[in-house]
């Protein structure tokens, strides 16, 4: 059974190199040496967004948006006959990795001590 499935997986490679020119364990390789630098620019953003701090916002949005779009360049590139759905796809890959940005960035900021509580009314201390 094993044997089965990493003969059509490896038929699979070969038939999508052959016939679009994009070799899947190029993809994966760039995906998977490209994924700490995502994750650390995502990091920073989020940060420097929390700090507002806007000097180093526009380079580590840059970074991300370039974390995100190198594995999806490589295809888009490299890649011939491709058919419209793989397009659609990738660029709805992109869409989803900036709305989830977005998501994170207009996120309200907890406070280490938990929610604030207001006194309830007429506990005041003074009269």
């Amino acid at each position: 059974m094993f044997a089965f499935v990493v003969a059509k997986v490896q038929a699979w490679i070969v038939s999508t190199r052959e016939t679009y020119g994009v070799d899947p364990v190029v993809f994966l390789v760039i995906s998977t040496i490209n994924a700490p630098f995502f994750y650390y620019a995502a990091f920073r953003l989020v940060k420097a967004a929390a700090k507002r701090d806007t000097t180093r916002l526009p380079l580590w949005a840059t970074l991300f948006l370039v974390a995100v779009v190198v594995p999806y360049g490589y295809v888009l590139f490299w890649g011939r006959n491709l058919p419209w759905y793989i397009y659609a796809a990738m660029g709805l890959l992109v869409a989803q990795g900036v709305w989830t940005l977005v998501k994170k960035l207009r996120r309200p900021k907890r406070s280490p001590q938990g929610p604030r509580r207001d006194p309830p009314a007429g506990a005041g201390g003074s009269s």
